[in-house]
């Protein structure tokens, strides 16, 4: 599918010197948070669309964009000020992770995203929190997602008649 980008943008990434940095956008969210975790991956923090963004070093990889594998991305969320980790240690079942990119001199307009994931797997250790983010846990989905008994699929069961 193809991303429609602004002329900004795309003037941006084809320009050969520019000013202009990307921002990346996480934010993590979960019932049992007082509120959602909004981190940027930048030096400094930003507010983009009324929602104010913390900076902190991270790695962010997309997921793949390939029929072959299921989609799949990685976040590596620096584990310095241990706000992310006591966070997610009140955690027991899987947080939602939002990402979207926004560029600095207009970080009101969302370039890509929002993406919307959830957290796989999560490590912890002294240096960083990393995960493996997922679309969605279809892997962990019941198949069939329905039973059909007779009492409620009659048809199926022979018993309606037409």
């Amino acid at each position: 599918m193809p991303r429609v980008l602004s002329i900004a943008a795309r003037q941006a990434i084809n320009a050969q010197e520019t000013d202009v940095v990307f921002l990346i956008l996480l934010t993590i969210q979960h019932a049992s948070l007082a509120a959602p975790i909004n981190l940027v991956r930048d030096t400094r923090s930003w507010i983009s669309n009324d929602i104010a963004y913390t900076a902190m070093p991270f790695d962010f990889v997309f997921p793949n964009d390939t029929d072959d594998d299921v989609p799949q991305a990685k976040a590596s969320i620096c584990n310095i000020s241990r706000e992310v980790t006591e966070a997610l240690r009140q955690i027991t079942d899987t947080p939602d992770v939002t990402v979207s990119v926004v560029m600095s001199i207009t970080p009101d307009t969302v370039e890509l995203g929002p993406l919307e994931f959830q957290f796989a797997s999560v490590d912890v250790d002294v240096g960083e929190v990393s995960g493996t983010l997922i679309y969605e846990p279809t892997l962990q989905e019941q198949c069939p997602c329905d039973y059909y008994r007779p009492a409620e699929w009659p048809a199926l069961a022979g018993g309606a008649s037409s």
